[in-house]
């Protein structure tokens, strides 16, 4: 009989391993739900950029940029056909912005700013004063009168592109460039006078946890001991009536719920990236006992009486790769008392210098014979 290696299985990551056997740690509920009513909005404008060193657009492969200017000269008094507009010192661009909840009239947005023309550079350029809408814009606003949100001017300052030295001359942006100039009002509390948290990731469970965090703390806060402020109405939504004497101190009320503590649930999974062989998974997802032979190599996975002998737990038993023809001889399925992690099979196939295609490939395969109590995403 051929002589066997048996190699312990560790974790992937020390933090994988310490989650696979411990429930998830509790989290603010103000992490894992936002309170319906709060977002963010974006806003969007047409704008020109001036200033540019011969760099800009071309009226004649791009009139949008002539028209534009020919417009803004219009309301100086000053009439300009665009078709005579010759300079490249100027290009028309998109000006956006992300406005979130809450801000007030005279608060300071960044903005983003990117060439819509044939310009091959905004750099040294200036942002003329551009008027930023909403969605509204687009819908609801049949008539063009669409609302002003925010002014936006300045220079414009560039970056890299992420692994990369070169900056992108057609693209950049201006801090603090926009100021606001209306205010987005945001409702929180619905007809009933009702909250709703939406779940950053729908469950079920952590949506029935949530509710009972927010009744127990609120037991007998005028509703007597069995109080029922909370309950969850699906996976990604938990409704919360807010009670009289709290209506006045709204603020304090909310406050007090996004603090509560509750520990998640989620579902297992294993993400699998194709094209670089990366796998993410959580320290939750098990491996039942299963038999993989790939190539000329053959594994078991599991905790049980694979080979005599052994008293090492949750080990794989490789053979040795000089015999090229030799399999494992697997026993009784009945003979696996525990289930291992996909963090220790993963870390286990990685000490042995398997090739990231084999990996991935034996992960899908034991999936497949469902064997792993997760969800498999590839990408």
């Amino acid at each position: 009989m051929s002589n066997f290696k048996y190699l312990t299985i560790i974790a992937i990551a020390t933090a994988c391993l310490l989650a696979g056997g411990q429930p998830a740690q509790a989290a603010a509920i103000k992490d894992l739900a936002q309170l319906r009513g709060v977002r963010d909005n974006q806003l969007i404008g047409m704008g020109l950029v001036s200033g540019l060193a011969g760099t800009g657009d071309d009226v004649k492969s791009t009139p949008q940029a002539g028209e534009a200017l020919s417009n803004l000269l219009s309301r100086f008094g000053f009439q300009v056909d665009p078709a005579l507009l010759k300079s490249k010192n100027f290009a028309a661009v998109m000006v956006t912005a992300n406005m979130p909840a809450y801000l007030k009239q005279g608060d300071r947005l960044d903005v983003q700013v990117s060439a819509i023309g044939n310009a091959k550079s905004l750099e040294g350029g200036m942002l003329l004063m551009t008027e930023l809408r909403g969605a509204d814009t687009f819908y609801g606003n049949e008539d063009g009168n669409a609302p002003i949100y925010a002014l936006a001017q300045g220079n414009i300052s560039f970056g890299s592109v992420i692994g990369s030295k070169a900056k992108v001359a057609t693209r950049g942006g201006i801090t603090g460039g926009a100021i606001i100039e209306r205010e987005i009002q945001s409702t929180i509390t619905n007809e009933r006078d009702r909250l709703e948290y939406n779940l950053r990731d729908p469950d079920f469970t952590t949506a029935s946890r949530i509710a009972e965090a927010i009744n127990e703390d609120f037991n007998g806060n005028g509703f007597g001991s069995n109080a029922r402020i909370a309950s969850a109405l699906d996976a990604g939504t938990v409704e919360v009536l807010v009670p009289i004497e709290s209506r006045l101190t709204l603020v304090d009320f909310i406050s007090r719920i996004e603090q509560l503590e509750v520990r998640p649930d989620s579902q297992a999974k294993v993400v699998i990236d194709q094209a670089t062989g990366t796998i993410a998974m959580g320290g939750n997802v098990r491996i039942r006992p299963v038999h993989v032979s790939q190539g000329n190599m053959s594994f078991s996975f599991g905790n049980g009486l694979v080979e005599s002998g052994s008293e090492a737990p949750n080990n794989v038993v490789v053979p040795d790769t000089s015999d090229a023809d030799m399999a494992l001889p697997l026993g009784p399925v009945d003979q696996y008392t525990e289930d291992t992690t996909a963090a220790e099979v993963a870390a286990g196939l990685n000490k042995l210098r398997l090739s990231a295609e084999d990996i991935v490939e034996i992960f899908i395969q034991i999936h497949k014979v469902g064997a792993m109590d997760a969800e498999l995403i590839v990408i």
